[in-house]
């Protein structure tokens, strides 16, 4: 950390138009990883536009939110915004997935906008997700 700031990006990071498929899977250090995870390891993310984004076929989950080290009060996601996000099927891997999934170590939240998303599971009371 530098000066007292903890974020791992400055400015807007932007993801959009591309397929993600046939991806995911076991990583026997952490268990099941998403086709497309957030992760805030100890550290705030902000200024995130994920947009025009297809997940399908993901192993495990298709998009999943995690911060580990979130106890201590830090990683916490904010301004991220996802549009047009269509994840279809998920979990062709193992049982138990979700097309979204917040684990209950997230903090902060998200604006969902124009999105097709299987199946939402938000495990975290410190995380809020607004649908538009």
């Amino acid at each position: 950390m530098t000066a007292g700031i903890n974020n791992n990006f400055s400015g807007r990071t932007v993801v959009k138009d591309c397929d993600v498929i046939d991806c995911g899977g076991y990583d026997h250090d952490w268990a099941w990883r998403a086709s497309f995870q957030i992760c805030m390891d100890r550290l705030n993310i902000s200024g995130l536009d994920i947009s025009n984004i297809t997940i399908k076929d993901s192993m495990s989950d298709g998009l999943s939110v995690v911060g580990p080290g979130s106890g201590h009060g830090q990683g916490k996601l904010s301004d991220t915004r996802l549009e047009n996000i269509n994840i279809p099927n998920y979990g062709i891997g193992t049982t138990g997935r979700h097309g979204l999934w917040i684990r209950k170590d997230a903090l902060g939240g998200m604006t969902i906008v124009n999105s097709s998303i299987v199946e939402t599971q938000d495990d975290s009371a410190d995380f809020n997700i607004v649908k538009q």
